[in-house]
């Protein structure tokens, strides 16, 4: 269930899409730093409308699981992402702005190369809001939440962002409140700028573990042999059909049928959308829409550190300069003492092994940082 190029790719996208709307600059972020100490500064996102900027977001992934006593390094992945923002105008609620992104050199596996230009297709259509106060009209993990009055260094202020990584397998991700602190603020010949640091107020989460679900179980071969009843596939999937392919994407193994689940079914960040089974039944195949639904498995238990992000931002500008953390997550699963009807698809989804049972620690350390090309 938590392979480590689902990881990555869902790391990248996170930072694709919420880090990325945040970034811009210059090269050389820190020398901006120098220069005469202001006294106070307003901090308002303020970007050019119609200018569109290039960034570059790199990753580092290292993830290991403590285990019959002894850590086991489940492997390092690292990546990096090309992306451009545009602020196409701004409305009454903020700025609307265009993201697009593209891979960059990474050691990631071809099934995460394939979420990842999944990730990427549906990032291209998002257009949200920002406000002057850095705040998105989608909730994104990044929110700056600028206070109303101008700030000095040392002035610190509160906001909330919603926590997600990687392997949160949760419908609805939580909220954690979050500090802000304006640590320096300069005047040179660049302009205006300040550093941000920004840390949650408690390093404990805790949220159901939870999966997609259609309601259905296969053997081997693909063939249905039980569609649950309270579940959108009744009606419309029947025992005995055999399951061909996914979204369009054909399995002929069990190692793709693994793929296509983890990539489609299992993960609840987009449930109660539709997923597309092409069946056959009888010498016909046919594409049957379902909409997913989730199980509720236990719950995982987040103890963060090293969970400081630092952000340079232009204030004459509106923009921000650099953004970049080494946060580290330490998870424990708890997994239900009976468990629910759970999908099954060739091997691929079942969990009943793990009932009564706790799993982990399981700690992702993850190394990011965004600048600007050109």
């Amino acid at each position: 269930m938590w392979d480590d190029a689902r990881t990555m790719s869902r790391l990248l996208c996170i930072a694709m899409v919420c880090s990325g709307l945040q970034l811009a600059g210059c090269r050389k972020s820190a020398d901006v730093l120098e220069g005469e100490p202001l006294s106070q500064v307003l901090l308002r996102f303020s970007p050019q409308v119609g200018q569109t900027l290039e960034y570059r977001a790199s990753m580092n992934l290292d993830k290991k699981l403590f285990e019959n006593g002894r850590w086991l390094s489940e492997g390092n992945e690292r990546g990096q992402m090309n992306i451009s923002m545009t602020a196409l105008e701004r409305t009454a609620d903020g700025f609307r702005m265009k993201l697009d992104g593209a891979w960059g050199r990474s050691n990631v596996a071809k099934e995460t190369d394939d979420v990842m230009r999944d990730k990427l297709d549906a990032a291209r259509s998002l257009e949200p809001i920002i406000s002057d106060r850095y705040v998105s009209d989608k909730a994104g993990t990044h929110n700056l939440c600028f206070p109303d009055e101008p700030v000095s260094p040392g002035d610190e202020w509160s906001g909330s962002v919603v926590f997600t990584f990687g392997d949160l397998a949760t419908v609805e991700a939580p909220t954690l409140a979050m500090n802000y602190r304006l640590v320096k603020a300069v005047k040179n010949d660049k302009g205006r700028f300040c550093l941000i640091e920004c840390r949650p107020d408690s390093n404990q989460v805790e949220v159901p573990l939870q999966i997609g679900q259609l309601g259905l179980k296969c053997d081997a071969t693909g063939t249905v042999t039980t569609v649950r009843e309270d579940r959108d596939a009744q009606g419309k999937i029947n025992v005995g059909d055999v399951l061909v392919a996914v979204n369009g994407h054909k399995a002929a193994t069990t190692k793709d049928w693994h793929v296509l689940y983890e990539r489609f079914i299992e993960m609840p960040d987009n449930v109660g959308s539709p997923v597309v089974l092409t069946v056959k039944r009888g010498d016909q195949e046919q594409d049957v829409e379902v909409t997913k639904t989730f199980a509720t498995l236990g719950t995982m238990e987040v103890t963060l550190s090293k969970a400081v992000r630092q952000v340079i931002f232009d204030v004459d500008r509106g923009i921000i300069v650099s953004d970049e953390a080494s946060p580290q997550y330490s998870v424990m699963y708890r997994f239900v003492d009976e468990y629910p009807f759970v999908d099954e698809y060739m091997g691929a989804g079942t969990f009943e092994h793990s009932a009564g049972t706790k799993v982990g620690p399981r700690v992702y350390h993850n190394q990011y940082k965004m600048t600007l090309v050109h």
